[in-house]
């Protein structure tokens, strides 16, 4: 299961009132985390190539936004506020569209170049 998949099934169930184990969440939120730290340190070691720098700012804010949303659901079940699921959902949403972005924006840049040099993909 993906990180926003993950956020938007635990928060959907807090807002239904149901019930998220601890013991269940809290080590799934720690893994999401560390995902995204991973993508984080990936990305910072193999940046875009000049010019597209504004594409490695979006995708580290969408991996920021990932990781807010974790902590307010962990927030949300470590002191039972169901409340917080709206908040999560608008994150994970934010951070889900950037990335959507990031890769429209990764595949027009692709066509462009294929265009410039002649070659297809």
């Amino acid at each position: 299961m993906t990180i926003d998949e993950f956020l938007y099934r635990s928060a959907d169930a807090l807002r239904n009132g149901d019930y998220l184990l601890p013991e269940v969440v809290l080590p799934a939120i720690d893994d999401g985390r560390d995902s995204l730290e991973e993508l984080g340190e990936k990305l910072e070691n193999n940046p875009s190539p000049p010019g597209l720098e504004g594409l490695d700012d979006a995708m580290m804010e969408a991996y920021n936004l990932f990781a807010e949303a974790l902590d307010l659901l962990e927030l949300a079940v470590e002191e039972d506020i169901p409340e917080l699921s709206a908040e999560i959902l608008s994150r994970t949403q934010d951070a889900r569209e950037m990335l959507r972005e990031v890769r429209r924006q990764a595949e027009s840049h692709n066509s462009a170049l294929q265009e410039e040099t002649g070659m297809r993909g």
